[in-house]
């Protein structure tokens, strides 16, 4: 399992994230008929790293770049 909240592999049982301390959600039993649905994702920028940040502005550059009129 994943916290939900910082996103840290967290023992199966667990009742809290060791790392945030964030509730952990029970999954429903394996033959439960019901599809789980945990909560959404959202991203949050602090959290991501200097290479993260260099790799995102590469991409957005070359992305950008391709609808330039010297790319062809």
């Amino acid at each position: 399992m994943f916290c939900t909240r910082c996103g840290r592999d967290v023992p199966d049982g667990a009742a809290q994230c060791a790392a945030c301390g964030a509730r952990i959600a029970a999954r429903p039993p394996a033959g439960y008929a019901q599809q789980w649905t945990g909560p959404a994702f959202r991203l949050d920028p602090h959290r991501l790293t200097s290479g993260d940040r260099i790799t995102g502005i590469s991409t957005l550059l070359l992305l950008i770049s391709l609808f330039l009129p010297w790319y062809g």
